[in-house]
């Protein structure tokens, strides 16, 4: 789980830095579009967003992308049970 403080900035560098670990879609959309999009779901739907099958070396590897504060809002008060689960 990485724990930023905007996702917006971190989803703009990553997608610039990491394209593969994003679908083809978002790659299609761009860094800045596709940055907006997943800022966008993170703020409306769902506080976390996955990237699964990242391949690192040998290893396939999922992570989750948060903010601090939807991730203490999620453990204390269990509003979206996609973290504190």
């Amino acid at each position: 789980m990485l724990v930023v403080q905007n996702v917006h900035a971190f989803h703009l560098e990553n997608l610039r830095r990491n394209p593969s670990h994003y679908s083809l879609l978002v790659r299609a959309m761009g860094a800045s579009l596709g940055a907006k999009f997943y800022r966008k779901v993170q703020n409306s739907l769902i506080p976390v967003v996955y990237h699964p099958f990242v391949s690192l070396g040998e290893h396939q590897v999922k992570y989750g992308v948060v903010t601090l504060q939807d991730l203490i809002s999620d453990l204390s008060h269990w509003e979206y049970l996609s973290l504190a689960g």
